[in-house]
């Protein structure tokens, strides 16, 4: 079961990797 925040902490996350892989 997942819960709106556990939700939105995976999408920050997901953001996180993101931008590490576009600076580099």
């Amino acid at each position: 079961k997942r819960t709106i925040v556990s939700v939105q902490e995976e999408i920050a996350a997901a953001k996180r990797k993101s931008w590490w892989s576009f600076w580099k």
